[in-house]
């Protein structure tokens, strides 16, 4: 599975408390592991909201999520609990929606991704792209879920979960 997240660093603590982003969503997260190592370890997503409410409705959103938590950085408790998530010997890796560079990871996408793309297209839409025609791809983090937002030409721009391109 394809994993465009960063691993959550101590240091992101306080550049999020920097940015006001003081709750986190944590949530149980698949894309993060690796099928070469051992995966003994819970694999967690933290997103990171500014606005209690949003964070909230996130987490809602989560259902049943056995890892579906708000996480508050301006509670002493809460980032103690998170910094020994963060530990090398915790039962933990967690990951977090940054993306240090969005256009590198665009790329990769289409570039991994382009024949998955392009036979989706075929098997599910009625588009029939031109080689003159540009196909623009864009991914968007929804809930902690990826999706790719694709358009061409004047055609309604289409946005569906990663994982249906993934697996095309």
């Amino acid at each position: 599975m394809f994993n465009p997240f960063e691993r959550f660093e101590l240091r992101f603590i306080d550049a999020f408390k920097k940015r006001n982003k003081r709750y986190l969503v944590s949530q149980t997260y698949k894309r993060g592991y690796d099928h070469f190592e051992n995966n003994d370890k819970d694999h967690i997503l933290l997103s990171h909201y500014d606005d209690k409410n949003k964070a909230i409705v996130h987490k809602r959103a989560l259902g049943g999520d056995r890892f579906a938590a708000i996480i508050d950085l301006e509670n002493p408790a809460h980032v103690e609990k998170l910094k020994s998530m963060l530990m090398p010997d915790s039962k933990y890796v967690v990951f977090s929606i940054l993306v240090s560079d969005t256009e590198a990871l665009n790329r990769r996408i289409r570039l991994k991704f382009e024949s998955n793309i392009r036979r989706y297209i075929q098997n599910k839409t009625n588009w029939r792209i031109g080689g003159e025609q540009e196909l623009k791809t864009q991914y968007e983090i929804t809930f902690g879920e990826l999706y790719i937002i694709m358009k061409y030409g004047n055609k309604q721009p289409i946005r569906i979960k990663f994982e249906e391109i993934e697996n095309s």
